[in-house]
């Protein structure tokens, strides 16, 4: 959240953005999980649009793609130091887990492909 008001983003103008770059969930999904009605999208458009972000079409611009990079990269920074203190096997421990309740995730279908389809 920090990055993202450094960067100036409330929590919808993010969605909207990486929506369009075609990062994370679709905009319907997003629309109907988190209760964003379709004039609070088409009016958080308007302001990417505005800054630069987005075209009028509602795709995103090169200035977008950067500023989304950026917080990206921001976040990645961010989130290193508890990962930092685990050792090798501790690391390696976490990654088997991690893949194996990711895989039964995937598998269970608990989260459906179609909702990342733009």
């Amino acid at each position: 959240m920090a990055v993202l008001q450094q960067a100036g983003l409330g929590p919808l103008q993010a969605l909207v953005l990486q929506s369009a770059a075609g990062r994370g969930m679709n905009a319907a999904t997003l629309k109907q999980t988190r209760a964003w009605s379709e004039e609070q999208w088409t009016d958080t458009q308007l302001e990417l649009a505005d800054r630069g972000l987005l075209e009028s079409s509602g795709t995103v611009t090169t200035a977008g793609e950067r500023l989304l990079d950026e917080i990206e990269d921001a976040t990645d920074t961010a989130s290193l130091d508890p990962w930092r203190g685990l050792d090798n096997s501790e690391f390696s421990t976490l990654l088997e887990h991690g893949g194996a309740l990711s895989k039964q995730l995937h598998e269970a279908g608990a989260v459906p492909k179609r909702i990342f389809e733009h």
